[in-house]
């Protein structure tokens, strides 16, 4: 047998296909096993966490083509239930089809060339309780704990490792044309709460990266419970260094875009109840996000230019504080928006934007105690207490800009706009149903400035309005509307709270010692300043007032026409603002207001003129009553007022004109019985001094401080008022009682709003009985009054005093002494009497005598007291 030779070509040949059919069988041996391998090593390392892989599982891959392919992954759990003792298998993860491809051409290239990514059918189970999260049956405690171990193990070693990793790694690229990802579905249990999130789509685009550079694209759909979000995203990155580790010494650019619709605010809404001190009880709305924005990063740090960014809430209903509030729609946009790092070592942010903001259908109510109010009812109910609502909000053309490093803040509004406005409208099961305190078409602001801790306001001009104002008996405003009790008393105390807080802080805040211009310059620099170039009514407006605390009841309509308010600036305290109002009662009467006034100054200075006409008497009677002590039953007043205060001292007068009045007492008081009283009320006083056709003209000048503790503008033109009757009726009086002015006076009482005619004394000699020569002027005038008066009686209350006594009685004992001044007493009333009776024939009917007086005080003369 002849030995066998082969030639070089034919061994090698023999060769090449000895190892190929090696690494064939190799790999082949591979492939088939890794349908056993990978479960196997999977289920190792999931035996810790007591989960494990189903049978249905198949997990392979295949070395020829390098792709790893996964069909029917589900990932089981069988801890045992507390309340069984077998074990329940639950299935915590799902995956359907899974396919990874690599290239073995790119691997000679040094790249790593993702040809394919599919993944379809994932589904997963997470959990959060109070202590722990679990994912996919893998609870993250436990999970940390093993991997803290591991890492502390391994810590050094990466390190050591870490440089030549970097420089082997330089000239490889990782490369994937398309990735996607689909159908991924995870199930939340969220302290009980369920929630869905969908990832419909996810495609990854056009990746390219290595150490230096890295780029790709995104695209994401995907659902949260009702919600649809949607996400492009577009990244590149290039580094200076590959061995670099500084994200800042990067060039980054991320474009992305972001749609969110639909968001249920409801669905989270239960967050609010893990935060005890908070005042929102309930939340509830849709929510809509897009935002169109490019992040760049580099080493002057980070920018972000957006584009675009608009916010919409929508159908929102919250509860908080006692009030229920709801809203049809919200929208906010932000357009050209600039917000980059100021600084990179302080982190100062500054931002720049232009905004717009739409707002319908916003409602303020009054919280039931119960619960928020539903959209549908079985019954209709009551509407609540409003406290505040409008139909639209319109920001218009707005600009902002915010510096933090300089604590800088801009921001222009070229106009705000309100629309059918409403304030304090009762519930209409209440009392004052209808009787809304505020309510107006529509208020426009025009050209809005905040810059330098000013806010400065071109114009605003509000359009017709209707108000009622309804006191109660105890003057407060009844129709003004605040939460319940019942709705509001578990949230008072997180007002408490947060005082206490406060004082706690201030407490232990150390005190520390400044300039004295240091807290000056901060209070400067936190104060906000604010002028208004110019406030209008545009057009004839209703007030409607319903007094309850006056009786009777006061009830009446004001067409207010003109209001109108300009040049009023805090910065410039000597600012001279300037004011006008016009109204009408009726159809006839009417008054108006014009003046200006320094309202920033330290002291008031400023000039106003009233010219009111017709006002209607009877209709101010419920106010005049408690006023003046009377009412009006008829006629009609005009007044014209020039006030002028310099420096809180006034200067003005009042021009009063009464027409046709007619009071509910003084025709009682006739003038024959005034002169016959001794007091004369304001009543009376008016009375005397109108003439025969009702009128009365009073001229009123007017002075004093506006810091005296006594002065108030609703009762100053009252005040007065007064004092000019009193005078006028002073000097009548004065003039009627002339011929008898040794023995009577006419004199103020009663805080100067009572005038009283008082006889004055007749005075004796010490001992002096019977009248003298020096008395007899006294007697004559006092016997004419009489005379003239034949109804008019006087008593007659004689006093004797100490040195009415001889030097012999005043050594008597006191018991003694006191007896013998009543006798002295006694003998001059009587011999006084005589002298009326037989002298000037007064009856003694009309003369009566009191008990014979004795005063003992130091300095007390001998004489005889009248009084009518």
């Amino acid at each position: 047998m002849s030995s066998l030779r082969f030639s070089p070509l034919q061994l090698l040949k023999k060769l090449l296909v000895g190892l190929f059919s090696v690494i064939f069988v190799v790999l082949l041996t591979v492939w088939l096993a890794s349908y056993y391998l990978i479960p196997w090593q999977i289920n190792e390392q999931l035996k810790p966490f007591q989960l494990a892989l189903s049978k249905q599982t198949s997990i392979g891959f295949n070395p020829f083509v390098l792709q790893l392919k996964v069909e029917n992954l589900s990932v089981l759990t069988h801890r045992p239930k507390q309340s069984q003792e077998q074990h329940q298998e639950q299935t915590v993860a799902e995956l359907k089809h899974a396919e990874i491809d690599v290239s073995w051409q790119a691997l000679l290239k040094q790249q790593i060339n993702l040809e394919s990514l599919q993944i379809e059918g994932i589904e997963l189970l997470v959990q959060r309780e109070q202590e722990r999260i679990v994912i996919a049956g893998l609870d993250l405690t436990e999970l940390t704990e093993l991997s803290s171990n591991s890492e502390t193990n391994t810590a050094e070693q990466q390190n050591s490792e870490q440089g030549n990793q970097q420089s082997g790694l330089q000239a490889w690229q990782f490369v994937m044309a398309n990735a996607n990802i689909a159908n991924v579905v995870i199930n939340i249990d969220d302290l009980g709460h369920q929630h869905q999130f969908t990832l419909e789509q996810l495609a990854i685009r056009d990746v390219l990266a290595s150490l230096i550079s890295q780029q790709g694209k995104l695209d994401l759909t995907a659902k949260l419970n009702s919600s649809t979000i949607s996400i492009a995203l577009s990244a590149d990155a290039q580094s200076s260094s590959a061995e670099s580790s500084d994200v800042k010494a990067s060039n980054i650019s991320v474009e992305s875009t972001l749609d969110l619709k639909q968001f249920s605010l409801a669905d989270f809404a239960y967050y609010m109840e893990q935060v005890p001190e908070q005042p929102v009880k309930s939340l509830a709305g849709s929510l809509d996000i897009h935002a169109v924005q490019t992040l760049v990063l580099g080493e002057q740090g980070w920018q972000v230019n957006q584009d675009s960014f608009s916010l919409a809430l929508k159908q929102l209903a919250t509860r908080a504080l006692g009030y229920q509030i709801e809203q049809e729609s919200l929208l906010l946009t932000l357009k050209d928006g600039v917000y980059q790092e100021q600084d990179s070592e302080n982190s100062g942010l500054s931002v720049q934007a232009n905004l717009e903001l739409n707002t319908e259908q916003l409602s303020v109510y009054v919280a039931s105690s119960n619960t928020q109010r539903d959209n549908v009812r079985s019954e209709p109910e009551p509407k609540p207490a409003t406290l505040a609502a409008l139909d639209a909000l319109k920001i218009k053309d707005g600009k902002l800009s915010y510096n933090s490093s300089a604590t800088l803040t801009e921001l222009t509004l070229a106009q705000i706009q309100l629309e059918k406005i409403l304030f304090s409208e009762p519930s209409e099961s209440s009392e004052q149903a209808g009787k809304t305190l505020f309510k107006a078409n529509q208020l426009t602001v025009d050209n809005v400035s905040l810059q330098n801790s000013h806010l400065a306001i071109e114009e605003i001009a509000l359009s017709t309005f209707d108000s009622h104002i309804w006191l109660d008996k105890n003057k407060q405003l009844a129709n003004l509307v605040l939460p319940t009790q019942a709705a509001s008393d578990k949230e008072p105390h997180l007002v408490k709270e947060l005082v206490e807080e406060q004082n706690s802080e201030s407490e232990q805040t150390p005190v520390q010692t400044h300039t004295e211009t240091e807290p000056q310059q901060l209070s400067e620099q936190s104060q906000i300043t604010f002028s208004l170039a110019k406030f209008s009514l545009l057009e004839p407006s209703q007030l409607y007032i319903q007094d309850q605390s006056v009786n009777p009841v006061f009830e009446h309509q004001l067409s207010i026409s003109e209001i109108q308010l300009t040049d009023i600036n805090s910065q410039t305290p000597e600012q001279v603002s300037r004011y006008a109002v016009a109204f009408n009662l009726d159809q006839f009467s009417g008054a108006r207001i014009d003046g200006d006034i320094m309202p920033f100054a330290e002291q008031l200075n400023l000039n106003t003129v009233v010219k009111i006409s017709e006002f209607s008497l009877p209709d101010l009677s419920s106010y005049m009553r408690d006023a003046l002590g009377f009412d009006f039953l008829a006629g009609q007043l005009d007044s014209d007022i020039e006030v002028k205060v310099v420096n809180d001292e006034i200067d003005g007068e009042v021009k009063i004109a009464l027409r046709g009045f007619e009071l509910s007492s003084d025709n009682d008081v006739s003038g024959e019985h005034v002169k016959e009283s001794s007091a004369i009320p304001l009543n009376a006083a008016l009375g005397m001094l109108k003439d025969s056709d009702g009128n009365l003209h009073l001229d009123i000048p007017l002075s004093g401080n506006v810091n005296d503790p006594q002065f108030g503008v609703s009762s100053f033109v009252t005040l007065i008022a007064k004092k000019a009757v009193m005078a006028q009726a002073e000097n009548y009086l004065i003039n009627t009682f002339v011929p008898y002015a040794n023995v009577v006076t006419v004199a103020r009482v009663a805080g100067k709003y009572l005038l009283k005619v008082k006889v004055e004394d007749l005075l004796y000699q010490p001992g002096q009985i019977d009248l003298d020569q020096a008395q007899q002027s006294f007697i004559d005038e006092l016997a004419k009054l009489l005379q003239d008066r034949e109804k008019q009686r006087v008593t007659m209350c004689s006093v004797a005093v100490a040195t009415d006594l001889s030097a012999e009685q005043e050594q008597l004992p006191e018991p003694e002494r006191v007896k013998t001044l009543q006798t002295i007493s006694e003998q001059r009333a009587q011999q006084l009497k005589a002298s009326l009776v037989e002298q000037y024939q007064i009856a003694s009917s009309r003369l009566l005598l009191c008990e014979p007086k004795v005063d003992l005080a130091e300095g007390a003369k001998p004489r005889v007291e009248f009084s009518f």
